[in-house]
């Protein structure tokens, strides 16, 4: 496999799986960090609580895409180089019509 594509694969999964951890630990995480929160607390709680939302949000969804992206990169990486479309056999193409 080549760098590039290879590199894109372990950010994807290391996005996915961040995402998804962070989907299922951070509610008991923080229940358990602030189990009782006066004013002060309860701003930082919801400043942390944007920011995660939004990291859980946009983790998995990116991952997932990143994953998809090296799968096409290494796929077309294997065609021979200058390869024009037009010239590549198609399906059926060697039947005599």
């Amino acid at each position: 496999m080549d760098a590039t594509p290879k590199r894109t694969l372990w950010w994807g999964i290391g996005l996915a799986g961040g995402g998804a951890l962070l989907l299922v630990l951070i509610p008991s995480v923080v229940s358990a960090v602030f189990p009782a929160l006066d004013g002060v607390g309860q701003t930082f709680f919801d400043a942390l609580n944007v920011v995660v939302n939004l990291v859980q949000q946009f983790a998995i969804p990116l991952g997932s895409a990143l994953i998809a992206a090296a799968i096409v990169m290494q796929h077309l990486g294997g065609r021979r180089v200058g390869t024009v479309l037009a010239e590549v056999p198609q399906a059926g193409a060697d039947r005599a019509d």
